[in-house]
């Protein structure tokens, strides 16, 4: 099992938006949160295929509130847990929050509540043959952090091939720089 943490923003500088498919037989899990107060926080996820297609994706509510960065921790433990119930092997989770991203580098023992859910996320990660984390500018997670402002009214929902409600001009523009583009190797 392979854990590797990139900075897409540093190997991608020249793309517009920093999209980027993954390796060939990967699968590609963006994922996002919506915090609204006194209300709750959205959760929401896009898993894509190296062509860009949906293969699926999640919408998932939890009727409080969290701080952003404890919130995207949140969403990354829900997105691994969904991505090994669908049976994905080799996944590169791409996220839009630095300070999960620099959590998940480090390897501190638990010293606050955000370092012990990066720890559920590293040990629940095990699971998959390859898992990569990289961070990605905002821009790059748009139908993703979409997602999340749905599960306000989806609640919990898993739309398998099928694009989530407003997603699919999204999930195009996001295609076509998939298209032609080399991927840098880690």
């Amino acid at each position: 099992m392979m854990l590797i943490s990139e900075d897409a923003d540093k190997q991608h500088q020249t793309q517009a938006p920093s999209v980027t498919p993954p390796f060939r037989d990967r699968i590609k899990a963006n994922f996002d949160t919506s915090i609204r107060e006194f209300v709750g926080t959205g959760l929401g996820v896009i898993f894509k295929n190296h062509f860009g297609n949906s293969m699926a994706a999640g919408a998932h509510f939890i009727p409080s509130s969290f701080e952003p960065t404890i919130a995207e921790a949140m969403a990354f433990r829900w997105c691994i847990s969904m991505a090994r119930d669908l049976g994905f092997q080799e996944v590169e989770f791409e996220i839009d929050c630095l300070n999960l991203f620099q959590a998940w580098k480090r390897n501190d023992p638990f010293s606050n509540y955000l370092d012990s859910i990066v720890q559920d996320c590293k040990s629940l990660s095990l699971a998959f043959r390859s898992c990569v984390l990289l961070n990605c500018r905002k821009t790059a997670n748009a139908v993703a952090d979409h997602i999340a402002h749905l599960a306000f009214d989806y609640q919990d929902h898993v739309w398998v091939e099928l694009d989530p409600p407003g997603t699919t001009n999204l999930l195009r523009q996001e295609a076509l720089f998939y298209t032609g583009n080399e991927v840098s190797t880690f």
